[in-house]
């Protein structure tokens, strides 16, 4: 019996995460902590029979850093509206800023063309009415002189991370294997099978419900018969036995590729046979 047991525990300054905007990735810093444990094991009971297992655990807690979620860039707050634009991002701006570029668009449609694009720098650095959401500049709306509207042009309201878990770090992966072999006089003949499961975990550091990932499991089973003397082996094999269809991960495009999120699967149930000759 062989076993092995590790900890560990990293502690990240300007941990690098990406997203994509205008279709070119970005990549933004934050903070985080990594915490966790993990244990190996092989045993053999008995002649021919060999057991192991994986476990792991795993913290992860993103301490600092806050960024703009491109798939909800107003968090949900009723004095902000997201508007379509002609060109790369979206943006947000007040409601009030939306009502008088609707108000001009109906004799001129495209109007509406103009709200994202600041005209000036006046007003940079402004929170959009306490929304959160911090302007670029202001549109030509705001300098149309219109009572109430500030024409102000964000991309949208940051998200504290603080908190939140990274992409990618499941909190349990449990890993088992066994295998037993026969022996036929000059010929051995060994079965095998793998379990691997893995608890939820999260595909973008927003840790939003649309970002959750389902935790998994997989079953994998080979039957091997070889000759050693004569190089001679025989196997066949069933990936996916419990043809289980998971989510392993995704990303998100941007907005001028319709926000669509890329989505990765595990693959179906597969199997087959190998016969190979060694010389």
């Amino acid at each position: 019996m062989q076993a092995n047991l590790a900890g560990f525990y990293y502690d990240y300054k300007g941990y690098q995460v990406s997203k994509i905007i205008n279709r070119t990735s970005i990549n933004e810093n934050i903070d985080a902590k990594v915490m966790g444990a993990e244990f190996e094991g092989i045993w053999q009971p008995l002649e021919g029979l060999r057991l192991n297992a994986a476990i792991g655990y795993l913290k992860t807690e993103i301490k600092s850093g806050s960024s703009i979620d491109t798939f909800n860039r107003t968090q949900g707050n009723p004095n902000l509206v997201l508007v379509k634009s002609s060109s790369a991002s979206n943006c947000v701006v007040s409601r009030a800023t939306a009502v008088a570029a609707l108000t001009a668009s109906a004799s001129n449609p495209f109007n509406l063309l103009g709200v994202c694009t600041p005209a000036v720098a006046a007003g940079a650095g402004t929170n959009i009415g306490g929304t959160g959401a911090i302007a670029a500049g202001t549109n030509v709306f705001g300098l149309a002189g219109i009572p109430g509207v500030d024409g102000l042009v964000s991309e949208g309201v940051p998200v504290d991370l603080d908190g939140n878990e990274l992409p990618n770090a499941p909190e349990w992966t449990i890993s088992l294997g066994a295998q037993y072999t026969l022996n036929f006089g000059d010929w051995d003949a060994t079965l095998r099978g793998d379990y691997y499961k893995q608890t939820n975990t999260f595909a973008r550091i927003y840790n939003s419900g649309a970002d959750r990932i389902r935790g998994w499991e997989n079953v994998n089973l080979t039957l091997t018969v070889a000759n050693r003397d004569m190089g001679v082996e025989v196997g066949a094999f069933m990936k996916n036995a419990t043809n289980e269809t998971a989510v392993t991960d995704f990303y998100l495009t941007d907005d001028s590729s319709g926000l669509f999120r890329n989505v990765f699967y595990t693959e179906p149930r597969t199997y087959g046979i190998w016969v190979s000759k060694s010389f």
